[in-house]
């Protein structure tokens, strides 16, 4: 009862919270409200999706057609600035899933249920939760200029940090913020070259971990960082803890190494890799060492974090598959992969008419 006024109250609340928009957006706003009957009726997804496809980014998910148990997840969506990726990785016939919320605080109140939800769906399925936190002063102006609370107070009302969750750059967290998410075992991930490139704040690495927090390791992908290389990640997020506290030993080589590895599997809730040890997958690379630029080496730790770079890798098995050895890969055809990137995504991406 009373269903039929849901988009009216959607169309008045846009209307008061986000005053600039034109006309045009306050009527896709009141269309995105009919999206609101199919909640109603338990249909979360086609509600999303109303309002993801109308107001919001385009949402993506890497989902194998048979990896069925993505059907359960209805919010591989996003909502005014809101994005839910499914991230999902093999294991076998085993999946995991985590739900990822993009900028979530640049949310119209209103939509702030939606959150909420995917805690309650997160919980309810055993899944954990992926976001960006703190990334930008504009991120957190903006949150506290319409809740009145700092993103991860906001959040933390929602329950999202009743689940698992793995936060990217928590730049700009205050104390109690990191006491908080330390208090639940959240992880932070440092992206300390993509932030540094987009001119973000960056990470505060040793304040987290002694709040609490895990602290993995991250690109931030190729394009906010340049590449992929993960032992330049190493390298950038030891230099700027050093640079920041301005002491050579306030984020020692090993630290990094273990941020990259053992962290980063803790942060995907996995206890079967992240280490060499007896029981885990076998998730090895193995690194030359005779190149010019690592000898002579004193100590592996420091060589791997201040003088490899990816180029050194001259094997990578993955559960005891070599994926990668002495320059060739043995999975897939180098050469199709390139050719296809030059003649067909690159020219579709940029808009290049195919010629006929």
């Amino acid at each position: 009862k009373g269903s039929l006024f849901i988009p009216l109250l959607l169309i008045i609340l846009n209307i008061a919270l986000l005053p600039k928009r034109s006309l045009g957006k306050m009527i896709l706003a009141f269309i995105a409200g009919i999206g609101e009957f199919a909640a109603i009726f338990n249909s979360v997804l086609l509600a999303l999706l109303l309002k993801a496809l109308l107001l919001g980014d385009w949402f993506f998910a890497e989902v194998p057609i048979r990896c069925d148990i993505v059907l359960g997840s209805a919010f591989l969506l996003s909502v005014i600035g809101l994005t839910a990726r499914g991230k999902i990785f093999a294991d076998g016939n085993d999946w995991k899933i985590s739900q990822v919320l993009r900028k979530p605080l640049l949310l119209a109140v209103w939509a702030l249920w939606i959150v909420a939800t995917i805690a309650a769906f997160a919980a309810e399925k055993g899944l954990g939760i992926q976001l960006h936190l703190s990334e930008t002063n504009e991120e957190v102006e903006s949150c506290e200029d319409r809740s009145g609370l700092t993103p991860a107070e906001l959040l933390s009302c929602h329950k999202i940090f009743s689940v698992p969750v793995t936060a990217t750059t928590c730049a700009l967290l205050t104390e109690q913020e990191q006491a908080m998410l330390g208090k639940y075992k959240a992880t932070a991930v440092a992206t300390p070259i993509a932030s540094a490139k987009l001119g973000n704040p960056t990470t505060p690495i040793t304040t987290c971990v002694k709040a609490g927090m895990n602290v993995a390791l991250g690109t931030g992908g190729a394009i906010d960082s340049g590449n992929l290389d993960m032992f330049e990640v190493m390298r950038f997020a030891a230099l700027q803890a050093r640079r920041e506290k301005g002491d050579a030993d306030a984020l020692p080589a090993i630290a990094p190494l273990m941020m990259a590895t053992v962290c980063g599997a803790q942060a995907q809730g996995r206890t079967d890799c992240g280490m060499l040890k007896e029981g885990m997958d076998a998730d090895i690379i193995l690194v030359d060492f005779s190149a010019p630029h690592l000898m002579p080496c004193h100590n592996v730790p420091s060589g791997l974090v201040f003088s490899a770079k990816g180029g050194d890798v001259a094997m990578t098995m993955v559960r005891g598959k070599i994926l990668y050895q002495n320059g060739k890969f043995t999975t897939i055809d180098l050469n199709s992969v390139v050719s296809e990137i030059m003649e067909y995504a690159i020219p579709r991406l940029l808009g290049e008419k195919e010629e006929k």
